[in-house]
């Protein structure tokens, strides 16, 4: 049985609010036990409800006053799409850079899909460079610091190792 626009709404809400709190249990709650969420731009993908609270508490970390203005929303069938407004300050290590100190504000689109009433997936997306730029960070440096998550459940590394296969 298919969510209403509704029912996804009210889980996007609620997933949204708890993220601006840093309330990891708020924010991984309307998860699957099986979900993934994906960072298309910076090229990972983690599985799995404790993957994905491990990935909170280590951006916001980071990004502690980070927070998503929601601007407009579409629905179809078991999928919500939001875009919006990200703001932040970017204190804390992330990307291979230590804080800065810069404010971040780009525009985020979130792709989120349900099943059985919970969000099977969620896919960011923003402009990898306009962060780079407002962080303070090269695009391929940015790059060189992401773990594979089929390698590791942590997504980020503090020092560059260089990643054996094929490029992202």
């Amino acid at each position: 049985m298919s969510l209403t626009p509704a029912e996804m709404r009210q889980l996007q809400n609620a997933h949204v609010a708890a993220e601006t709190k840093k309330d990891i249990a708020g924010a991984t709650a309307g998860y699957l036990e099986d979900c993934y969420y994906q960072n298309i731009p910076l090229g990972f993908r983690i599985r799995g409800r404790g993957g994905v609270a491990a990935y909170y508490e280590r951006s916001w970390k980071a990004l502690p006053d980070g927070e998503v203005t929601v601007e407009g929303e579409a629905f179809g069938e078991d999928v919500a799409v939001h875009w919006g407004t990200f703001r932040s300050t970017f204190r804390g290590t992330l990307l291979g850079a230590g804080s800065t100190e810069r404010r971040l504000e780009f525009p985020v689109i979130s792709v989120m899909t349900f099943r059985d009433r919970r969000i099977r997936s969620e896919s960011l997306m923003f402009d990898l460079a306009t962060l780079c730029d407002q962080a303070g960070v090269t695009v391929v440096d940015a790059r060189k610091t992401i773990v594979p998550a089929e390698i590791t459940d942590r997504v980020w590394q503090d020092v560059f190792v260089p990643r054996t296969g094929s490029a992202r």
